[in-house]
Protein backbone atom coordinates (compact mmCIF):
# COMPACT_ATOMS: atom_id res chain seq x y z
CA UNK A 1 0.00 0.00 0.00
CA UNK A 2 1.05 3.59 -0.44
CA UNK A 3 0.01 7.10 0.57
CA UNK A 4 -1.37 9.66 -1.91
CA UNK A 5 -1.51 13.12 -0.36
CA UNK A 6 -2.69 16.50 -1.56
CA UNK A 7 -5.85 17.55 -3.33
CA UNK A 8 -4.24 17.67 -6.77
CA UNK A 9 -2.90 14.09 -6.56
CA UNK A 10 -6.02 12.72 -4.91
CA UNK A 11 -8.26 14.15 -7.62
CA UNK A 12 -5.85 12.90 -10.30
CA UNK A 13 -6.31 9.43 -8.79
CA UNK A 14 -10.09 9.77 -8.97
CA UNK A 15 -9.94 10.93 -12.59
CA UNK A 16 -7.80 8.03 -13.79
CA UNK A 17 -8.76 5.11 -11.57
CA UNK A 18 -12.35 5.36 -10.43
CA UNK A 19 -13.83 4.86 -13.90
CA UNK A 20 -11.25 2.38 -15.16
CA UNK A 21 -12.53 -0.83 -16.73
CA UNK A 22 -9.61 -2.81 -15.26
CA UNK A 23 -8.33 -0.79 -12.29
CA UNK A 24 -4.89 -1.59 -10.89
CA UNK A 25 -5.42 0.28 -7.65
CA UNK A 26 -8.13 0.49 -5.00
CA UNK A 27 -8.74 2.93 -2.14
CA UNK A 28 -8.53 1.48 1.35
CA UNK A 29 -9.24 4.73 3.24
CA UNK A 30 -9.59 8.45 2.63
CA UNK A 31 -8.35 10.76 5.39
CA UNK A 32 -9.60 14.33 5.76
CA UNK A 33 -8.70 17.05 8.22
CA UNK A 34 -11.38 18.97 10.09
CA UNK A 35 -10.52 22.18 8.24
CA UNK A 36 -10.60 20.52 4.81
CA UNK A 37 -14.02 19.06 5.56
CA UNK A 38 -15.35 22.42 6.75
CA UNK A 39 -13.98 24.29 3.74
CA UNK A 40 -15.05 21.76 1.09
CA UNK A 41 -18.56 20.51 1.89
CA UNK A 42 -19.24 19.74 -1.81
CA UNK A 43 -15.88 18.08 -2.54
CA UNK A 44 -15.98 15.70 -5.52
CA UNK A 45 -14.56 12.85 -3.45
CA UNK A 46 -17.73 12.52 -1.41
CA UNK A 47 -19.65 11.32 -4.46
CA UNK A 48 -16.95 8.83 -5.45
CA UNK A 49 -16.23 7.12 -2.15
CA UNK A 50 -18.18 4.86 0.13
CA UNK A 51 -18.80 6.64 3.43
CA UNK A 52 -17.20 3.73 5.29
CA UNK A 53 -13.84 4.63 3.75
CA UNK A 54 -13.85 8.22 5.04
CA UNK A 55 -11.91 9.09 8.20
CA UNK A 56 -11.88 12.61 9.62
CA UNK A 57 -8.87 13.69 11.71
CA UNK A 58 -8.18 16.80 13.71
CA UNK A 59 -5.86 19.26 11.97
CA UNK A 60 -3.07 18.53 14.45
CA UNK A 61 -3.28 14.76 13.97
CA UNK A 62 -3.36 15.13 10.18
CA UNK A 63 -0.29 17.36 10.34
CA UNK A 64 1.54 14.72 12.37
CA UNK A 65 0.67 12.08 9.74
CA UNK A 66 1.47 14.25 6.74
CA UNK A 67 4.61 14.02 4.61
CA UNK A 68 4.18 17.67 3.52
CA UNK A 69 5.25 20.87 5.24
CA UNK A 70 1.91 22.55 4.52
CA UNK A 71 -0.70 19.82 4.00
CA UNK A 72 -4.08 20.74 2.56
CA UNK A 73 -5.85 18.08 4.59
CA UNK A 74 -6.68 15.21 2.26
CA UNK A 75 -4.95 11.89 1.57
CA UNK A 76 -5.65 8.37 0.36
CA UNK A 77 -4.34 5.03 1.52
CA UNK A 78 -4.21 3.02 -1.71
CA UNK A 79 -3.67 -0.66 -2.35
CA UNK A 80 -1.89 -1.59 -5.58
CA UNK A 81 -3.32 -4.74 -7.11
CA UNK A 82 -0.12 -6.59 -7.90
CA UNK A 83 0.43 -7.71 -11.47
CA UNK A 84 2.61 -10.74 -12.03
CA UNK A 85 5.34 -10.87 -14.65
CA UNK A 86 3.16 -13.20 -16.71
CA UNK A 87 1.08 -10.18 -17.67
CA UNK A 88 4.01 -8.60 -19.53
CA UNK A 89 3.16 -10.66 -22.59
CA UNK A 90 -0.45 -9.51 -22.65
CA UNK A 91 -1.48 -7.70 -25.81
CA UNK A 92 -2.59 -4.67 -23.81
CA UNK A 93 0.73 -4.12 -22.08
CA UNK A 94 3.18 -4.44 -24.96
CA UNK A 95 1.13 -3.79 -28.07
CA UNK A 96 1.56 -0.04 -27.61
CA UNK A 97 4.57 2.08 -26.66
CA UNK A 98 5.98 1.35 -23.21
CA UNK A 99 8.67 2.70 -20.91
CA UNK A 100 11.36 0.57 -19.25
CA UNK A 101 13.40 2.07 -16.42
CA UNK A 102 16.53 0.24 -15.32
CA UNK A 103 17.57 0.81 -11.68
CA UNK A 104 16.78 4.53 -11.58
CA UNK A 105 17.55 5.70 -8.05
CA UNK A 106 16.23 9.26 -7.93
CA UNK A 107 12.45 9.30 -7.39
CA UNK A 108 12.34 12.87 -8.71
CA UNK A 109 13.85 11.76 -12.01
CA UNK A 110 11.54 8.78 -12.11
CA UNK A 111 8.50 10.97 -11.53
CA UNK A 112 9.56 13.46 -14.19
CA UNK A 113 9.98 10.65 -16.73
CA UNK A 114 6.56 9.26 -15.90
CA UNK A 115 5.02 12.69 -16.45
CA UNK A 116 6.72 12.99 -19.85
CA UNK A 117 5.64 9.46 -20.76
CA UNK A 118 2.00 10.14 -19.99
CA UNK A 119 2.10 13.46 -21.85
CA UNK A 120 3.49 11.65 -24.91
CA UNK A 121 0.79 8.93 -24.78
CA UNK A 122 2.89 6.08 -23.35
CA UNK A 123 0.57 3.85 -21.35
CA UNK A 124 2.76 1.14 -19.77
CA UNK A 125 5.63 1.50 -17.29
CA UNK A 126 7.99 -1.33 -16.34
CA UNK A 127 10.75 -0.86 -13.78
CA UNK A 128 13.57 -3.35 -13.42
CA UNK A 129 14.85 -4.76 -10.13
CA UNK A 130 16.65 -2.13 -8.07
CA UNK A 131 14.64 0.88 -9.27
CA UNK A 132 13.12 3.51 -7.00
CA UNK A 133 9.49 2.96 -5.98
CA UNK A 134 7.02 4.24 -8.55
CA UNK A 135 4.47 5.24 -5.92
CA UNK A 136 6.75 6.84 -3.34
CA UNK A 137 5.61 10.34 -2.26
CA UNK A 138 8.44 12.09 -4.13
CA UNK A 139 7.88 10.09 -7.31
CA UNK A 140 4.14 10.79 -7.17
CA UNK A 141 4.75 14.52 -6.80
CA UNK A 142 7.35 14.47 -9.59
CA UNK A 143 4.95 12.62 -11.87
CA UNK A 144 1.98 14.80 -10.91
CA UNK A 145 0.03 11.57 -10.53
CA UNK A 146 0.84 10.38 -14.05
CA UNK A 147 1.39 6.92 -12.54
CA UNK A 148 -2.34 6.56 -12.03
CA UNK A 149 -3.09 6.55 -15.75
CA UNK A 150 -0.53 3.84 -16.58
CA UNK A 151 -0.22 0.08 -16.39
CA UNK A 152 2.61 -0.30 -13.89
CA UNK A 153 4.84 -3.35 -13.37
CA UNK A 154 7.59 -2.99 -10.77
CA UNK A 155 10.68 -5.08 -10.06
CA UNK A 156 10.92 -7.01 -13.33
CA UNK A 157 13.86 -9.35 -13.85
CA UNK A 158 15.94 -7.88 -16.73
CA UNK A 159 16.70 -11.15 -18.55
CA UNK A 160 13.16 -12.51 -18.20
CA UNK A 161 11.56 -9.30 -19.39
CA UNK A 162 13.87 -9.04 -22.39
CA UNK A 163 12.94 -12.59 -23.39
CA UNK A 164 9.21 -11.83 -23.10
CA UNK A 165 9.51 -8.65 -25.17
CA UNK A 166 11.53 -10.42 -27.87
CA UNK A 167 8.88 -13.12 -28.22
CA UNK A 168 5.83 -10.85 -28.15
CA UNK A 169 3.47 -11.06 -31.12
CA UNK A 170 3.45 -7.30 -31.71
CA UNK A 171 7.26 -7.33 -32.31
CA UNK A 172 8.12 -4.25 -30.21
CA UNK A 173 11.25 -2.32 -31.13
CA UNK A 174 13.55 -1.59 -28.18
CA UNK A 175 15.34 1.76 -28.16
CA UNK A 176 17.82 2.63 -25.41
CA UNK A 177 19.14 6.11 -24.75
CA UNK A 178 22.95 6.31 -24.85
CA UNK A 179 25.53 9.06 -24.47
CA UNK A 180 27.09 10.07 -27.82
CA UNK A 181 30.43 8.68 -26.62
CA UNK A 182 28.84 5.22 -26.24
CA UNK A 183 27.90 4.94 -29.90
CA UNK A 184 24.55 4.28 -31.46
CA UNK A 185 22.56 6.16 -34.07
CA UNK A 186 21.68 9.80 -33.75
CA UNK A 187 18.10 10.51 -32.75
CA UNK A 188 17.84 12.51 -35.98
CA UNK A 189 19.41 9.92 -38.32
CA UNK A 190 17.13 8.71 -41.09
CA UNK A 191 17.09 5.15 -39.73
CA UNK A 192 16.02 6.31 -36.26
CA UNK A 193 13.44 8.70 -37.62
CA UNK A 194 11.94 5.88 -39.68
CA UNK A 195 11.54 3.74 -36.55
CA UNK A 196 10.08 6.56 -34.49
CA UNK A 197 7.53 7.46 -37.15
CA UNK A 198 6.49 3.84 -37.74
CA UNK A 199 3.54 1.83 -36.48
CA UNK A 200 5.31 -0.88 -34.50
CA UNK A 201 5.23 -0.38 -30.70
CA UNK A 202 8.43 0.93 -29.16
CA UNK A 203 9.90 0.10 -25.79
CA UNK A 204 11.86 3.14 -24.60
CA UNK A 205 14.64 1.98 -22.29
CA UNK A 206 16.54 4.30 -19.93
CA UNK A 207 19.36 3.19 -17.68
CA UNK A 208 20.56 4.10 -14.23
CA UNK A 209 21.88 7.59 -13.63
CA UNK A 210 25.63 7.30 -14.18
CA UNK A 211 25.60 3.50 -14.46
CA UNK A 212 23.79 2.90 -17.71
CA UNK A 213 21.89 -0.23 -18.66
CA UNK A 214 22.00 -3.66 -17.06
CA UNK A 215 24.35 -6.03 -18.89
CA UNK A 216 21.51 -8.14 -20.33
CA UNK A 217 20.11 -5.09 -22.09
CA UNK A 218 23.35 -3.30 -22.92
CA UNK A 219 24.73 -6.33 -24.79
CA UNK A 220 21.53 -7.46 -26.48
CA UNK A 221 21.42 -7.12 -30.28
CA UNK A 222 17.67 -6.54 -29.90
CA UNK A 223 18.25 -3.18 -28.19
CA UNK A 224 19.04 -0.29 -30.52
CA UNK A 225 21.10 2.51 -29.00
CA UNK A 226 20.07 6.07 -29.78
CA UNK A 227 21.98 9.21 -28.80
CA UNK A 228 20.97 12.86 -28.70
CA UNK A 229 23.48 15.15 -30.47
CA UNK A 230 24.87 17.64 -27.96
CA UNK A 231 27.78 19.95 -27.33
CA UNK A 232 31.04 18.06 -26.74
CA UNK A 233 31.70 20.03 -23.58
CA UNK A 234 28.90 18.14 -21.81
CA UNK A 235 29.31 14.42 -21.11
CA UNK A 236 25.63 13.54 -21.07
CA UNK A 237 22.14 14.82 -20.44
CA UNK A 238 20.13 14.22 -17.30
CA UNK A 239 18.18 11.01 -17.84
CA UNK A 240 14.81 12.72 -17.37
CA UNK A 241 15.71 15.39 -19.94
CA UNK A 242 16.87 12.73 -22.41
CA UNK A 243 13.62 10.82 -21.93
CA UNK A 244 11.50 13.89 -22.63
CA UNK A 245 13.40 14.66 -25.85
CA UNK A 246 13.19 11.11 -27.23
CA UNK A 247 9.57 10.51 -26.21
CA UNK A 248 8.35 13.74 -27.74
CA UNK A 249 10.32 13.18 -30.93
CA UNK A 250 8.28 9.99 -31.30
CA UNK A 251 5.08 11.93 -30.68
CA UNK A 252 6.07 14.73 -33.09
CA UNK A 253 6.79 12.31 -35.91
CA UNK A 254 3.59 10.33 -35.38
CA UNK A 255 1.50 13.52 -35.33
CA UNK A 256 3.19 14.83 -38.47
CA UNK A 257 2.02 11.69 -40.31
CA UNK A 258 -1.56 12.51 -39.38
CA UNK A 259 -1.25 15.92 -41.00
Amino acid sequence: MYWVEGRLLVEAFFASEMGAVDPQRTIESCFLSDSFLASNPEWVGFSMLDASKLCVLSDSVFLDCSALESPDGVGLLVRHLESGQGLFDSSAALSQDFLVLDRLQDPGNLGSMIRSARASSVGTLITLLGSAEVFSPKALRGGMGGQFGMRVFEGADPAALLSIVQGHSSRPILIAAAAPSCGGNSLYAASTQSILSGDRPIGFVFGQEGGGLAQDWAQSPSVQRVSIPQDDSVESLNVAAAAAIILFERRRLRLSRQG
